[in-house]
């Protein structure tokens, strides 16, 4: 096995997906075990995620650099670097550096459900599956049939009730959009009735 790690990596997050990774000349040590042909970088989501290698052509006389694409937004990752002599053998891997890919704009909002009343509609939610970040806000859009929508923003709450009073039987179109630093995510919709005049039931 090879008794040689690289100095100085450094890890950089580009994007909500990406990372760059670079890393200075390996170690000196007093046996060469072959020549070094190449540097594997490892990394992982989390300390227990499944670990993931990439190659990089290298020598032993100069470091390397690498950009990791394709990983999940806002998501601390665990980078280290180590080399890889032209029999194959991989050395030491340098100690791990954490990294947080940047946030994006996140997803639908869960389980949008409509609770109607007579007169207004109550609407609740829950945070995207997919936040891709911190959720700032939600941004809501509603309207009943023939009129001209209305929006307001309603910070990080994760339920909302119409404040005008609507006929019995009106219905209401709403839409829920929420928001990260990185901005708005996708739409979620859903259309509800206020209720109407209840049931008259017979006695005996």
């Amino acid at each position: 096995v090879l008794q040689q790690l690289p100095w100085d990596v450094t890890v950089l997050a580009l994007n909500s997906t990406a990372v760059f990774v670079q890393w200075g000349r390996i170690k000196i040590c007093r046996t060469a075990n072959g020549l070094i042909v190449k540097y594997r970088v490892q990394y992982r989501a989390g300390p227990n995620g499944t670990v993931q290698t990439v190659d990089k052509p290298g020598d032993r006389s100069s470091g390397g650099d690498i950009s990791i694409a394709g990983l999940s937004p806002f998501t601390a990752y665990y980078v280290q670097v180590a080399a890889v002599n032209e029999k194959g053998d991989v050395g030491l891997f340098s100690n791990p550096k954490a990294v947080q890919t940047r946030e994006d704009v996140p997803g639908p909002v869960a389980s949008l459900t409509a609770i109607p009343s007579f007169f207004k509609i109550c609407y609740t939610w829950r945070e995207p599956q997919a936040p891709n970040g911190i959720i700032t806000d939600y941004s809501i859009q509603y309207a009943s049939s023939g009129s001209s929508s209305t929006s307001t923003i309603l910070g990080s709450q994760n339920s909302f009730r119409t404040p005008d009073s609507y006929d019995m039987g009106s219905q209401v179109n709403l839409t829920v959009v929420a928001f990260t630093a990185a901005g708005p995510g996708a739409p979620t919709a859903i259309t509800a009735t206020t209720l109407t005049r209840p049931r008259e039931y017979c006695t005996t």
